[in-house]
């Protein structure tokens, strides 16, 4: 199945995953388009290899110049944008069903794959028509905009698995160093804009430098509900302070950020995940007789909805009976927990698989 699409690949020393990412596009569209921005690897060599047509140009610290490159390279009827550190993981009935239903930028669903089996889920606007009217803007974290307004999209079915948020592939591209350079360089143009702040504070958060990540986050939340705001993001901008904040201990702050963002956002299960993990990791024993409560409201609502928030994979699910069966069994009642675990382990979530074994056998 080869569909009227240009696959557009940005590129800098990536010559250990470009091969694999054009090769899990390639059968799907009509070209795969590859722009090297100075690689002194193989990249461009692996990435001719594997089928793709590829170009250079100079790096002038500025993505949305490349990515506005790329789609001038394109000459197919729609592009969509990938990294090289990503893979496409659909059957190309999901871009068929883009191109056949839809004249809107769409929105492809990004499974971020980290350490430890674990994922986050969201929803990003990766692929659009090719008709001269979108462009990119922004120096870094670009956002595709129509005539200079930034553009919502619609939600699509297409699967894109995303390894850029692993330990190997962060420490090995030095990504964070460079982003962060040139957030802090826009930052001087622009220092009152709440999605720069947001991003910068994401890129600290990566880097666990969480004492700076919170205070961006901060000023990002003050400027939105200074100037009254209502950006796709902030749900997930609450929820990534949240996380923030925990791993900084600021149990205060915690607190106040979390009843505030539950108060808005009643339906984002990983809100009351991280509310029961901020009881356990401050000790707070007072509250402890109500983690079952929260495990059961996650599981209540189930997996929030990723096309609205950026979400832990099974915390409506297989995480919150895992830790909902720890409760029980902590406190004594061996039958209820190894009914969640059990329920956990049926979702093939390894660590409740464990802790059913260890049960059985004492």
């Amino acid at each position: 199945m080869s569909l009227p699409i240009s696959a557009c690949i940005l590129t800098l020393n990536e010559e250990k995953q470009i091969g694999e990412s054009i090769k899990s596009i390639l059968d799907y569209v009509e070209e795969v388009v590859v722009l090297d921005t100075g690689s002194t690897d193989r990249t461009i060599e692996e990435a001719t290899v594997a089928g793709a047509r590829v170009h250079q140009v100079k790096w002038v610290q500025d993505f949305s110049y490349a990515r506005n490159e790329l789609i001038n390279l394109a000459s197919s009827p729609y592009i969509l944008m990938m990294d090289a550190d990503e893979r496409y993981k659909g059957n190309g009935k999901d871009l068929l069903q883009y191109i056949n239903q839809s004249s809107l930028p769409g929105r492809v669903k990004i499974i971020n794959k980290l350490d430890g089996g674990e994922q986050t889920e969201t929803f990003t606007i990766r692929i659009f028509p090719n008709n001269g009217v979108y462009k990119y803007k922004g120096t870094i974290h670009e956002q595709l905009t129509e005539s200079d307004a930034v553009v919502v999209g619609e939600d699509t079915e297409i699967p894109i698995y995303h390894f850029g948020y692993t330990k190997e592939n962060i420490e090995r591209k030095r990504k964070v160093d460079r982003n962060l350079d040139l957030l802090l360089r826009e930052l001087d143009n622009n220092a009152e804009d709440p999605y720069l702040l947001y991003q910068i504070a994401k890129t600290f958060y990566v880097s666990k430098n969480y004492v700076e990540a919170s205070s961006y986050y901060k000023m990002s939340l003050l400027y939105l509900e200074e100037n009254n705001l209502n950006y796709k993001f902030i749900p997930n901008l609450l929820l990534q302070y949240s996380y923030s904040l925990l791993n900084e201990k600021n149990w205060v702050e915690l607190e106040k950020n979390l009843l505030e963002s539950i108060e808005k956002y009643p339906d984002f299960t990983d809100l009351y995940y991280i509310y029961a993990s901020w009881i356990i990791e401050e000790k707070k024993i007072e509250l402890f007789k109500i983690l079952p409560e929260l495990y059961k409201k996650c599981l209540e609502i189930g997996e929030a909805d990723p096309t609205k928030y950026e979400t832990t994979k099974g915390v409506g699910s297989y995480k919150a009976l895992y830790n909902l069966g720890l409760y029980y069994e902590l406190t004594g009642n061996t039958a209820k927990a190894k009914e969640c675990y059990t329920l956990s382990g049926q979702m093939n979530y390894p660590n409740a698989i464990n802790r059913l074994n260890n049960l059985s056998n004492i």
